[in-house]
């Protein structure tokens, strides 16, 4: 807890310093843009010779103390003003206070205008700045702003006619855009769509963000759109329509709105913006037409400071863009979508030339700070590509030998949506998506925002480009005013520019001794630093005594519980050596019982077999008694039977008799 505090103390420190040093060079441009607000401005050609209060005032002074020893002409016979052509530039004269400026008569030649001419008849002339410098000074203060502070300028893109890919398509230059032709034309610049892994890897840092995004779970949203059924008949009816009814039916379900995730209170995709179907305009293409994704996500502008944007104005350039359509920074998703009258492949061709677009801004601003090694292989934009039946997601990464950067892609999800509507697996896309948002983002963000803090600040070179700007426009005026020369005697230089020089001299003066108090200043937070750094020492050996305290205390607390583990090792070997001769002795006590158990069923066998021995005996005793039966019931039936034989035959006997009885 010490240690969090002391690092979050020297942290505090060091971001004072820098806010205070940051704080000094703003006030310090400030204050020489306060200064510099007042301009000279072009006075109309319709408007008369009008007279300068300043330049009445300085002409008192110079016929005190005149700056040539030629005498001037005399007053009733005044020169006529000669304009001259100087090829010096008095753009970047920087003037302290404006000149007061008032109306006047001309001047005329006449004797009763000599008191209307003033005190600046001793020139001959009146002095007009016009025609003594050639023409007005512009607006500083707009020239040094735009100097310190370059901003990159928006411009329309028109495309010539020998310029637009459409025209080389036409004129037989290049192939038509996002053919097979094309494929092999983005292979040659060095965009390879498939490539062998063991020619592009990816680090295994990456590998493991792409499991993850495999692996994540997400809760589908409770809307109807996402019911199996309903996709179902969806896809059916946008099976042989156009991709425009692909990109309102399918996407959302693909591709889920962060801004709408936002407003269904998912906070953390807050630093996630879009835009659907607007032109990259500000970029130069590697291969084909300017990238019109249907939908990318990228950057909001919200999660950079103003000084972070700064950096990425001054940055800015078509070949590194960093500000995209929407105000959107650095693009991170692409998705591109086909109905069923265009091949798939087109959409891969697309997401691929839009990522690999995306993929080089981020080299190109660490290419800045030398640290290009950071993004070797890195995955840095994912794109979707997909139709009415079928889904593909890809991890965009490059790799840099030198000046040569290659751009490379791997799948990391398929799946066909008639196939997998009966499963889970349809609604893989949408929750890689989310996880795309949840964890590659900020990662992303986090790396943008290192190397911005690794680039110079604009206020420091703003600063340094002012400080140029006032040496040169000193020696400018030095310049004009050695080489003004008319006939026999030299102009004299005008005393308003010599004061400009002198305030201009003041002016670095005081912004030396800022950057003088500053230095001071920086000095004293050194010093506090160093009276810290010695505190957050001394805090050091208390939290090391601490430590060292806490480790006899541990030491201590860990021998007493080695003298309670072994007083209870000791408890338990009892316990079991009690246990062992309880359980020797229920062993013998249930060997007495099996024995007993053993002699009574051996006497139960043995009275089972005398019981069987008996009925033996008395099964055959009541066999012979039945056999003797048997016998006695089968001579019985034979007495029967021969009486019975007997008896017939005596019946037959008198049937003979009673029909010998009728025949007589």
């Amino acid at each position: 807890m010490s240690q969090s505090r002391i690092g979050a103390s020297s942290r505090h420190a060091l971001a004072s310093l820098h806010i205070s040093a940051t704080g000094t060079f703003a006030m310090a441009s400030k204050h020489l843009e306060v200064q510099n607000i007042h301009r000279v401005r072009k006075r109309p050609r319709s408007i008369g010779i009008r007279r300068s209060r300043r330049l009445e005032q300085a002409a008192k002074q110079h016929a005190i103390h005149p700056v040539h020893h030629l005498p001037s002409p005399p007053s009733e016979h005044p020169l006529q003003a000669r304009k001259r052509k100087f090829s010096h530039d008095t753009s970047h004269v920087s003037v302290a206070e404006p000149l007061q400026k008032k109306s006047r008569k001309r001047k005329t030649t006449g004797p009763h205008h000599q008191d209307e001419a003033g005190s600046d008849d001793q020139y001959g002339l009146d002095v007009r700045w016009d025609e003594y410098f050639g023409s007005w000074p512009v607006n500083i203060a707009e020239q040094s702003m735009s100097v310190r502070e370059p901003r990159a300028v928006k411009r329309s893109y028109t495309p010539s006619r020998s310029n637009s890919y459409s025209q080389r398509v036409r004129d037989g230059d290049s192939p038509a855009a996002w053919t097979r032709k094309h494929e092999e034309k983005m292979e040659e610049v060095g965009l390879f769509m498939t490539a062998d892994r063991t020619q592009a890897t990816i680090t295994d840092e990456c590998q493991r963000l792409c499991d993850r995004l495999l692996e994540a779970e997400y809760s589908m949203p409770e809307s109807p759109a996402y019911h199996p059924d309903r996709l179902a008949k969806v896809l059916r009816r946008v099976r042989f329509r156009n991709e425009s009814r692909v990109v309102r039916d399918v996407m959302p379900i693909v591709v889920p709105s962060p801004e709408l995730l936002h407003i269904d209170g998912h906070a953390e995709v807050d630093n996630i913006c879009e835009a659907m179907n607007a032109e990259w305009t500000q970029c130069d293409t590697l291969c084909g037409p300017r990238p019109k994704p249907d939908f990318v996500g990228g950057i909001s502008a919200t999660e950079f400071t103003k000084e972070e944007k700064e950096k990425l104005q001054l940055s800015h350039t078509s070949a590194c863009p960093n500000l995209f359509p929407e105000n959107m920074y650095f693009p991170f998703l692409i998705c591109e979508v086909k109905g069923s009258d265009r091949p798939i492949e087109e959409a891969e061709r697309q997401a691929m030339h839009s990522a690999s677009i995306a993929i080089r801004a981020v080299i190109e601003l660490f290419r800045k700070v030398s640290a290009t090694a950071e993004v070797h292989q890195k995955v840095l934009a994912f794109s979707v590509t997909h139709n009415h039946s079928m889904v593909m997601i890809f991890a965009h990464f490059a790799t840099i030998d030198g000046e040569k950067t290659s751009f490379y892609r791997r799948l990391v999800h398929l799946n066909r949506f008639a196939e997998d509507l009966e499963f889970t697996t349809w609604a893989k896309a949408y929750k890689i998506v989310r996880a795309i948002y949840e964890h590659f983002a900020p990662q992303h963000i986090h790396r943008i925002r290192s190397v911005l803090s690794r680039m110079r600040s604009p206020t420091l070179a703003s600063f340094a480009t002012q400080l140029g700007i006032d040496e040169d426009s000193q020696a400018s005026i030095l310049d004009q005013s050695s080489s003004q020369e008319d006939g026999g005697f030299k102009k004299p230089s005008l005393p308003s520019v010599t004061r400009l020089q002198e305030e201009n001299d003041n002016l670095r003066n005081r912004l030396l001794e800022l950057l003088k108090n500053q230095q001071v200043e920086a000095s004293q937070q050194r010093e506090e630093q160093h009276a810290q750094r010695v505190l957050i020492e001394k805090q050091l050996a208390q939290q090391k005594e601490e430590s060292r305290e806490q480790k006899l205390m541990m030491e201590k607390q860990l021998a007493q519980q080695k003298e309670e583990s072994r007083e209870q090792k000791l408890m338990m070997e009892k316990q079991l050596a009690q246990q062992k001769e309880e359980s020797r002795e229920q062993k013998l006590m249930m060997e007495k019982q099996l024995a007993q158990q053993k002699e009574e069923s051996r006497e139960q066998k043995l009275m089972m077999e005398k019981q069987l021995a008996q009925q033996k005996e008395e099964s055959r005793e009541q066999k012979l008694m039945m056999e003797k039966q048997l016998a006695q019931q089968k001579e019985e039936s034979r007495e029967q039977k021969l009486m019975m034989e007997k008896q017939l035959a005596q019946q037959q006997d008198i049937i003979s008799l009673f029909k010998t009885s009728n025949a007589t």
